[in-house]
């Protein structure tokens, strides 16, 4: 079988990650994927007509969400080989994926209702609805029974990974719970095929 030509440019991708606090509660600003849940709000970068990458990202959210984004921060790129984009524009070249994340922080979430903008698709959600294997705040959370089961079958698969794991998840009474360390937890979760990225369609 003949291997799969290689990717011939590059797709960038813009995506953000827009930060508040609510009542003491950290929340989250989200819009709709195409499948109906929750997703980040999402654009092409296009290096013909838009001037900067931030500024680009900016114009998006708003459109999107109704939401003017404040301070922006440059957070994350990935541009793994192979690495696709949930919303990429169908074409007949192949072309590499690269993610760039932004994070944007505000205090308007704490004065603004769920609903950012009526009839709209835009809401603010709390961080921990999508990350309540991090929520310890009334103890080990049940969200980390099914995960603990998963984690188990995929280092089955190759026992090397076991330390890794019990590091990063502490499954026995003896082992402690790290709050510092949740990218590296998502990471080996996206790794594992247990957690995904959706961003909304620009």
């Amino acid at each position: 079988m003949a291997e799969a030509a290689p990717p011939t440019g590059i797709r960038i991708g813009l995506s953000a990650v827009v930060i508040g606090l609510r009542l003491g509660e950290a929340v989250v600003l989200t819009t709709r994927a195409e499948d109906g849940s929750a997703a980040l709000p999402f654009g092409p970068f296009d290096p013909v007509r838009d001037r900067t990458f931030e500024l680009a990202l900016r114009a998006f959210v708003t459109a999107q969400t109704g939401f003017r984004p404040g301070y922006v921060e440059q957070l994350y790129t990935f541009g793994d080989l192979g690495r696709a984009s949930p919303r990429a524009t169908p074409g007949p070249e192949r072309l590499r994926e690269v993610s760039v994340g932004y994070l944007a922080l505000t205090a308007d979430a704490a004065d603004t209702a769920a609903i950012v903008r009526p009839g709209g698709e835009a809401r603010w959600q709390p961080v921990l609805d999508f990350f309540p294997w991090e929520d310890h705040r009334q103890g080990r959370p049940p969200a980390l029974g099914p995960l603990d089961s998963a984690l188990d079958t995929w280092v089955e698969a190759d026992p090397r990974r076991r330390a890794r794991v019990d590091a990063l998840f502490a499954p026995g009474a003896d082992q402690r719970w790290s709050d510092s360390r949740v990218l590296e937890r998502y990471e080996l979760l996206y790794e594992a095929g247990l957690v995904r990225i959706t961003t909304a369609k620009r």
